[in-house]
């Protein structure tokens, strides 16, 4: 019976694997350095992939997602991708847009919830009625926000989470129809939405959402919320884009002042929910250049073991093999051994996502849905197999053709006698150990840069005092009609509650405050000096507005360089006034005394009294920072509904902690209280994102750098094995020992010199790139460059040394029986 070619091919595959496990069992030392350099390119590659996606797979359920847009507004040309829109844009695309229906608009909402012993605060968000069914989502249990909710005797109804439900809740399916209060008012619980439809993520809570004339009439971005619409019937989000950007062009002539600047756009459900993430691309760009370096370090040990088989591959040919077998017997044997590497790849990545999954601090952790889920997926481990199979296909077939060429038998007998120093191939080998080099050295020169930062991160802080200080946030509900919906409009709230809270034993003073240095309570605003000319928009000045209370310098110990602190005087009728840091005196009047003059804040001008000390120095600035400084206003003349306060202890802070919460709740049951840590840990944890960043780069370069060593170490000792003979030559015609080896070591040394100076290039671009992120320290830092390039040069030439010994003690008597 005859055997089909499909046999054939199977048969040969069997044999091509049979044969390259032996190839790889008799190479151990080429078998175990393949593995090694693929499981960490591999496995850098598929962490970063498996984080990536884990983040950003969100994957809601909603009905027909081609058809749902999401729309927004922002200061960008290009509005694709744009952010919130203002609620009473959101009314005007209502109500002119031809293409969209069904619009549905969301805002986040601090809901407090009452407990017994403490309350709480609930992710909540507050969605108009048709929100809901425009999603096309159901509940659960119940029923979700209808349109009926829009009657002011409907508004106080809740719709809970599935995962708040189960978990705080006890899944007890009699709480539809039961009342929770939240925000000090009793609010009816009419259903409860499945978690894979919660949108915004890991919401607990949902409300109706009515707008009155003050929302109609916003149109600035602040403040603002997310616009989701369908689709009308023959519409296509192309034309979407269109007509949303014409009306907002209208919208922006009938309000000028609001939307100088703006542009409006709309995107697919699916866009909206995936986004880029552009802090992510120095770590994609890091591991992208340990995968090359890996890629890099496979072709050069291919290179060199087919050039010690390529006795082996012209007996093969000569026997009659064709060159697309030997080709095929060479690429499953690359294959095979880098497939080995991706699985090996593949456990690195499952080590390091549990590492940077566990180091992450809580705080962070808690404020990602996903992150405490996170592990090595199915999906990443087939990124890691076929990332390491096309790995071993794109870099093994070159040499496999390179070496399967007709001229090969040829070519052996030319070179027989020589030296292969000079050839193509080792050329090739050459150019591959510099690439290597390099690219390790601008991934130490970037991971060195950010250990810098971190290090200036870590010296003692100027400006403030933050030893001996317990830090706790509190939210009052902002609800008309709660017993503390009161507090927004009533400073004096607060006063009386850090009274309370000085009385507490061991604390020696109280401050409250919404800003607090180091924490991301004060978001950065524009501001612009009164009497200049305005800035163009998207090109405003920023700065943190911290609302501080009077006893804030004093607490906190923030010196006062010119003028006066806050003081009873600055009540909410009186004028108003304002404190700049000395950074924002000394960048934006420069010589000139800033006394007396005013800063503009959403449109109200503020005086300046004071100047303080710089809370938040540029070398201890967190990373992401962006404002130029800090603006300080007095609490009582900007109330918030969630304040910090910091008391200053006699002792360990934590043992003041249970009073304090006591303290609040005695005072106020509505009023939730989080946050509670010292201030040595706030800046901990502020800080710990950077860290983190700097982690990973750094495992990244050492990783890269590792590679790169081997690769020089590997290339040096092939190309001493491969001229033994010669270096034998040259000891029976009398060149000595020590010639050989410092001929050998120089060669390795202009290697490491050429790659070592091609990554400092690369350094120096890498670290401009990198600026935004660095903390008081140059992206050419001659200190961290100095110490790369030296550390590099020195490993590099280490690891000649050992190839250098063998040169210098080649036997010149068989070298010459050789002949």
């Amino acid at each position: 019976m005859l055997t089909s070619s499909g046999d054939f091919l199977f048969n040969d595959l069997i044999h091509d694997l049979r044969h390259g496990l032996r190839q790889l069992a008799a190479s151990p030392a080429f078998t175990a350095t393949t593995i090694f350099t693929l499981a960490l390119g591999v496995g850098a590659a598929t962490a970063m992939f498996g984080i990536e996606r884990t983040l950003s797979a969100v994957n809601l359920d909603v009905a027909n997602p081609p058809t749902l847009v999401h729309v927004g507004q922002g200061l960008a040309a290009d509005c694709a991708a744009c952010g919130t829109l203002a609620s009473g844009n959101f009314v005007g695309l209502r109500e002119s847009s031809c293409t969209l229906t069904d619009f549905a608009f969301v805002t986040p909402w601090k809901a407090v919830l009452r407990g017994d012993e403490r309350a709480e605060v609930l992710a909540g968000a507050r969605v108009t009625p048709g929100f809901f069914s425009t999603l096309g989502v159901h509940a659960l249990l119940g029923r979700t926000i209808s349109a009926d909710d829009s009657a002011e005797s409907h508004t106080n109804v809740i719709a809970l989470g599935e995962s708040f439900w189960k978990a705080r809740l006890g899944g007890d399916s009699s709480i539809v129809g039961r009342t929770l209060v939240i925000d000090g008012v009793p609010r009816l619980v009419v259903g409860i939405i499945p978690q894979r439809a919660a949108l915004p993520e890991g919401t607990a809570v949902w409300a109706p959402l009515v707008f009155d004339a003050a929302a109609t009439a916003n149109h600035a971005a602040a403040g603002g919320g997310n616009a989701f619409a369908r689709l009308r019937a023959g519409a296509s989000i192309a034309g979407a884009r269109a007509e949303v950007a014409t009306i907002g062009a209208r919208l922006e002539a009938r309000y000028p002042t609001e939307l100088r600047g703006t542009s409006f756009g709309a995107q697919t459900f699916a866009d909206w929910e995936t986004p880029t993430h552009d802090d992510d691309i120095p770590l994609f760009v890091a591991v992208g250049m340990v995968l090359a370096v890996a890629c890099v370090n496979l072709a050069g040990l291919l290179l060199a073991r087919l050039t010690m088989r390529n006795k082996e591959i012209a007996v093969r040919a000569a026997l009659g093999a064709s060159r697309s077998r030997i080709v095929r017997q060479l690429l499953t044997e690359t294959v095979l051994v880098t497939l080995i590497g991706g699985l090996a790849g593949a456990g690195v990545a499952a080590i390091g996502i549990r590492l940077v999954r566990d180091d992450m601090p809580s705080f962070v952790a808690d404020a990602i849905p996903r992150w405490r889920g996170l592990h090595l997926d199915l999906n990443a481990l087939a990124v890691a197999l076929i990332t390491s199979v096309l790995t071993g296909l794109v870099i093994g077939l070159w040499p496999a053709l390179r070496f399967t060429r007709a001229a090969l038998v040829d070519d052996l007998k030319a070179g027989a006698r020589g030296s292969s120093a000079g050839s193509s191939t080792s050329r090739v080998r050459r150019a591959l150990v510099v690439v290597e080099i390099a690219f390790a050295v601008v991934l130490l020169g970037a991971a060195g840069l950010l250990a810098r930062s971190v290090q200036h991160q870590q010296m003692v802080r100027d400006g403030f005092r933050s030893d001996h200080a317990l830090t706790l946030r509190v939210t009052a509900p902002t609800s008309v009609g709660s017993a503390a919906g009161r507090a927004p409009d009533d400073a004096r709230y607060w006063t009386r509650l850090a009274q309370r809270l000085s009385a507490v034993p061991s604390v020696v003073q109280t401050t409250a405050a919404l800003g607090l240095p180091y924490s991301n309570a004060a978001p950065a605003e524009a501001f612009a000096i009164e009497g200049n000319a305005p800035s163009a928009p998207g090109h405003e000045t920023t700065a943190r507005v911290i609302a501080a209370d009077a006893d804030y310098f004093t607490t906190l110990a923030v010196p006062i360089r010119a003028g006066r602190a806050f003081d009873a005087s600055d009540r909410s009728d009186a004028p108003r006034v304002a404190i700049i840091d000395d950074r924002i005196a000394r960048i934006v009047f420069g010589n000139a005394d800033p006394i007396g003059r005013a800063v503009v804040i959403d449109k109200a001008s503020w005086r300046i009294i004071g100047i303080a000390a710089e809370t938040r120095p540029t070398a201890r600035r967190p990373i992401g920072a962006t404002s130029l400084g800090e603006i300080y206003v007095p609490l009582a003349q900007r109330p918030s509904s969630t304040v910090q306060f910091v008391l200053r202890t006699q002792g360990d802070p934590l043992q003041a902690a249970r009073e304090a919460a006591r303290v609040v709740h005695d005072f106020d049951r509505d009023l939730a209280v989080t946050n509670v840590q010292t201030f040595a840990a706030l800046i901990e944890d502020a800080t710990a994102p950077y860290r983190v960043l700097t982690g990973s780069m750094m495992s990244f370069a050492v990783a890269a750098a590792a590679i790169a060593i081997i690769g020089l170490y590997g290339i040096v000792s092939f190309l001493v094995a491969q001229r033994m003979r010669e270096f034998g030559i040259r000891r029976a015609l009398g060149a000595r020992a020590p010639a050989l080896f410092r001929l050998v070591f120089g060669e390795s040394s202009i290697l490491a010199a050429i790659g070592i100076g091609f990554g400092l290039i690369g350094a120096l671009g890498a670290g401009k790139v990198m600026r935004v992120v660095l903390v008081n320290v140059s992206p050419w830092d001659p200190i961290t460059l100095g110490a790369v390039v030296a550390a590099m040069f020195v490993v590099a030439i280490l690891s000649a040394y050992g190839p250098a010994r063998r040169a210098a003690r080649a036997d010149p008597m068989a070298a010459l029986r050789s002949e």
